[in-house]
């Protein structure tokens, strides 16, 4: 009798490996015992492990720096202008080492708990037990629970900042252009511009289905087929896919395409969507996203004064919005549940942090009542410039939180007030010389929202759009406002193929 057939388990792929000569060594500042594991490059503790190690983070409500061998606690003070908001360190109080013979500090655990004051009765009701770690989970769908280990006896003292209570309290979240398709054309090495272009064939795609276009939709699997291989298989010449130790709709469109790229796909999404945290694991636990604050940071390995940063919300958005997607292509349930739920905190933060209502409270009136949108969000700073533009340009503003224009754009602005009155603010700056076409088009895809006629006009007279964007987007993403769509979509398989990536 044959001996029962026991599946052989998938060894997630992983594009070539390269020692990085630009990256700094995390040695000096990680425990021996935590450089086996990627570390992570968007934290909220990053400044700890740049450079010196001596620029402060913001951990709310506090200041803390590390420093010659000493730890300096600032509860700041807010500086603030009609252009930025941030908090002013000074050291209240320091504690200092004897022996300033060793390094400044070293990172030995990567649990958090978060810091808090109490004051009143709260210190005497509450007073009996303290948390001495703390964890974030997603293990149920559009679900995320923070569990703490504590000491004492009674009940913790619990905290929330604003999007927090917003979640607890409410609802979680509610072709002509195929012809100049040409790969030929496309002179960019950069893989965020690249990207953008082959994103917007993708889109073309998606909308001949829709439309029942289908004609077209051999030209554009071939367009993308074209662009994307090389990424994958390591022959785009001038860049490419790399791995340093220390996509969905193709694959919708032709399934066998898909399944010959699954590992590279899913190698892809796990880079910085992890959720594992084995001492073996080929990624860091979610790159980008931060459990507490509920959005992404940027900035990566590089050491700024006011912290982390975070630019394009949308864009962020639109990570885990394709991760859904890729999931939904695969039948992957489990990667179309995560990929949702970080999408979904994505777009409440971005509603809480980014988009300044004008009756809302949170900023200060006199930032409040020049801007409707924040340009860049630092962990100790809101600016209303861009790293690409000044605060006056506020069609980059506005554009750089809205794109790429999809589908989920509709939920990102739901507020349709707030839409209103951030096109408003922005709509007298387009007459400025030197306005780009292509940010203008996006202004007039979020007035399509509330006012489609006024929109489709001003964007038939564009004679240019976004190197992301379409003349054919643009139009089905006007003459779609105000319908309900329903998206039907195949099962799949029951094997979840993200799983063996969260290490």
């Amino acid at each position: 009798m044959a001996p029962p057939h026991i599946p052989q388990k998938i060894q997630p792929f992983l594009f070539p490996s390269v020692q990085s000569s630009v990256l700094p060594d995390p040695s000096r500042f990680f425990s021996p015992k935590l450089l086996s594991s990627p570390l992570p490059t968007n934290s909220f503790f990053q400044n700890f492990t740049l450079k010196n190690g001596d620029q402060p983070e913001y951990i709310h409500p506090y200041l803390i720096k590390s420093a010659d061998s000493s730890l300096s606690i600032s509860y700041s003070s807010q500086f603030h202008n009609p252009s930025f908001i941030y908090k002013i360190f000074v050291p209240d109080l320091t504690v200092s080492a004897a022996d300033k013979t060793g390094p400044a500090h070293v990172i030995s655990v990567l649990l958090w708990i978060s810091p808090i004051r109490t004051s009143g009765s709260f210190s005497s009701e509450f007073s009996s037990c303290y948390p001495t770690s703390g964890d974030a989970v997603l293990n149920k769908p559009l679900c995320l629970e923070y569990k703490w280990e504590k000491k004492g006896w009674g009940d913790l003292l619990m905290l929330a900042h604003s999007l927090h209570l917003d979640i607890l309290a409410g609802d979680f979240c509610d072709v002509k252009d195929v012809e100049a398709l040409d790969t030929s054309a496309i002179s960019t090495t950069s893989s965020y511009f690249y990207g953008k272009l082959i994103a917007r064939a993708a889109r073309l795609a998606l909308i001949a289905e829709e439309v029942s276009y289908i004609d077209v939709i051999p030209a554009i699997r071939k367009f993308l087929k074209d662009t994307i291989e090389p990424w994958l298989d390591g022959t785009f010449n001038g860049n490419g896919f790399l791995y340093e130790s220390k996509w969905a709709v193709l694959a919708k469109i032709d399934p066998a395409w898909g399944r010959r790229y699954k590992p590279q796909a899913y190698s892809l999404v796990a880079a910085f969507m992890n959720l594992g945290r084995r001492a073996n694991s080929n990624y860091p636990r979610l790159r980008c996203f931060d459990l507490y604050k509920l959005h992404s940071w940027a900035g990566g390995l590089t050491e700024f004064a006011d912290g982390r940063n975070q630019e394009s919300t949308s864009e962020a958005v639109n990570a885990y919005y394709s991760d859904a997607l890729m999931g939904l292509a695969y039948g992957d349930s489990h990667l179309v549940a995560t990929g949702s739920a970080l999408m979904a905190f994505e777009i409440q933060a971005a509603q809480t942090w980014w988009h300044v209502k004008e009756g809302d409270n949170l900023y200060v009136d006199e930032f409040r009542r020049e801007n409707r949108v924040v340009g860049v969000l630092w962990a100790n700073k809101r600016d209303s410039a861009l790293w690409f533009a000044p605060p006056d340009w506020r069609e980059c503003r506005l554009g750089i939180q809205l794109l790429p224009i999809l589908p989920i754009s509709e939920v990102l602005f739901s507020d349709i007030e707030f839409t209103r009155e951030l096109v408003n603010w922005t709509l007298p700056e387009l007459g400025r010389d030197g306005v780009g076409e292509g940010w203008k088009g996006f202004v007039y895809a979020l007035e399509a929202i509330y006012d489609k006629e006024s929109a489709v006009e001003k964007i038939k007279k564009l004679n240019g759009h976004d190197d992301g964007n379409s003349l054919t987007n643009l139009l089905w993403w006007v003459h779609s406002r105000g319908n309900e769509h329903e998206i039907e979509h195949g099962a799949g398989g029951k094997y979840c193929w993200f799983t063996p990536y969260c290490g």
